[in-house]
């Protein structure tokens, strides 16, 4: 019996409808916060009520090179993350950000919550996308 030329459609499922809207969404998190903070910020850290948070975001902004490089990571990281294919790289690139924003709601501004689901969200992606990093962790010589 000859078969159809044509290839039979190919199934999603739920599990990959759930991971590409949660890479998705979350790599358009951080090009967000950076269109947020250049356009009604003026490119500085926001004000926070924490006297030792502002402290620690006022060191940031009189860097003059902290917060651009925060931002272009920022940016690389989340349309990265649009990707299937460049995902890898963008949990690698934002790794350090989302360090960042972990440690600073979790010890500066009080606000833990927002640190710990940004890191969660973080930690689920890099598992997914475990695979991609095995090369790191193996001897081939």
């Amino acid at each position: 019996m000859d078969r159809p030329l044509t290839p039979s459609p190919r199934r999603i499922s739920v599990s990959q409808v759930f991971w590409t809207g949660l890479r998705i969404l979350y790599g358009g998190y951080f090009i967000f916060a950076v269109i947020l903070i250049a356009v009604k910020f003026g490119g500085q850290q926001p004000p926070v009520d924490q006297p030792r948070a502002q402290a620690f975001f006022d060191g940031l902004n009189a860097s003059g090179f902290v917060n651009p490089l925060l931002s272009t990571f920022h940016v690389l990281g989340g349309l990265s993350l649009f990707l299937n294919r460049t995902a890898p790289l963008g949990v690698v690139l934002l790794a350090p950000a989302v360090a960042g924003i972990f440690f600073t709601h979790l010890l500066l501004t009080g606000d833990w919550p927002v640190g710990v689901v940004c890191a969660a969200i973080w930690l689920l992606l890099a598992w997914r996308y475990r695979a991609a990093f095995t090369a790191l962790w193996s001897n081939r010589d």
